[in-house]
């Protein structure tokens, strides 16, 4: 049987580039520390299959950006 759970939100590590505009920090620390999260949140989450959604916030709204599918995992 198949199970939906939904988890999160999570916020993606972000940092300022040279503009000043914020961006997606992909240092390996910081990813690392995104993907510790995740599994201290729900143990095997990482490795999940299903549906994945971001958002982008605008004050205290978010509006969907991009929905995504995992089939082997993230």
């Amino acid at each position: 049987m198949t199970n939906y759970k939904i988890y999160g939100s999570y916020e993606l590590p972000r940092k300022r580039n040279n503009t000043g505009c914020l961006v997606l920090d992909t240092s390996k620390e910081k990813l690392q520390e995104f993907w510790d999260l995740l599994d201290s949140d729900c143990e095997g989450l990482t490795d999940a299959v299903g549906c994945y959604l971001f958002g982008v916030q605008s004050g205290s709204s978010v509006m969907p950006w991009y929905v995504g599918q995992a089939k082997k995992g993230f």
